[in-house]
């Protein structure tokens, strides 16, 4: 008994670590936010549906990329950055197959549900979303492997992600969900540039060619800091917008500006910037990202 057990955790050990959690934020930070967008209208059952379904397209896409990156060469024994389950041999290629297919059929079925129930542009939508997260790394040309994973990563997990699930709960068109997803959206790339700046020279040498690989680290310090600046900026207005006290205002930004410069202490300084200080970053930005989409949420949830 006590060998099956242990069998099942080391199982769940290994699939916990394949699916990446520390970006999982990428997919729960828009559900969290809309639910505080529409909190007064909100379906459980939807906004349940609707973190299914993302979940699993970011999951696919975590699971897509561990499969072909290991196969095309990208992740080996030199990579620096987290263990890859498949490039260590914890996950044989067939399991992995069978994982994708998996999650994906979970999405699809979310579409199914939503094309049925609420509007038949929902299905296509997480079809099209489908194919995106496969084709991230997956297939005989990966887009990601030519510099599209960044402005792909922002429009599916920041606008299209925030408007649709917003759409879901309130068979409504926001432009002002659209604007929150570009902030959420900012944060999806800054973890991908995190995550690419760090992997910069393993990718140089299995051909991928990422943005950060195109243009050189100096690039990815800017991009980075740039998307995870130009979120606050939004923050500020959605202040102005919803009309905040002053006094709120203050403490949400004095507590978010502590957050943003933690994060950017160790990457600010070009020439200081050291490897290690990479391999934390992705961890850091997933938790400013948590940060910044509760305090958001609660702007929200507080102000009509």
């Amino acid at each position: 008994m006590f060998e099956f057990l242990l069998k099942i955790l080391n199982f769940s050990k290994i699939w916990w670590i394949a699916i990446r959690p520390n970006t999982l934020w990428v997919s729960l930070c828009p559900i969290m936010v809309v639910t505080a967008l529409c909190y007064n209208r909100l379906s459980v059952v939807n906004i349940l549906l609707s973190l299914l379904g993302i979940l699993s397209l970011q999951i696919g896409a975590n699971l897509t990329n561990d499969y072909y990156d290991t196969i095309n060469g990208a992740d080996n024994a030199d990579r620096v950055g987290p263990l890859r389950v498949m490039q260590a041999k914890l996950v044989s290629e067939s399991a992995m197959r069978k994982a994708i297919m998996f999650v994906y059929t979970i999405a699809f079925f979310v579409g199914v549900h939503f094309g049925v129930y609420i509007h038949s542009f929902l299905f296509i939508l997480m079809s099209v979303s489908i194919c995106a997260s496969y084709l991230y790394t997956g297939g005989s040309k990966p887009y990601a492997y030519y510099g599209l994973g960044d402005p792909m990563a922002f429009l599916f997990f920041g606008p299209i992600a925030v408007a649709s699930a917003f759409y879901i709960q309130t068979y409504e068109i926001s432009l002002f969900a659209i604007y929150i997803g570009i902030a959420i959206g900012c944060f999806s790339i800054s973890l991908i540039t995190a995550n690419n700046w760090r992997d910069i020279e393993g990718d140089r040498r299995a051909g991928k060619k990422t943005l950060a690989v195109f243009f050189g680290p100096r690039f990815s310090r800017f991009e980075y800091i740039f998307f995870i600046f130009l979120p606050y900026i939004i923050f500020i207005h959605v202040l102005y917008l919803r009309d905040v006290s002053l006094g709120l205002s203050l403490l949400t930004l004095s507590c978010l500006g502590i957050t943003w410069y933690s994060t950017l202490k160790e990457i600010w300084v070009f020439d200081r910037i050291e490897l290690d200080h990479l391999k934390n970053l992705l961890k850091k930005t997933g938790k400013a990202f948590l940060i910044y989409s509760i305090y958001l949420s609660f702007i929200l949830f507080r102000t009509k």
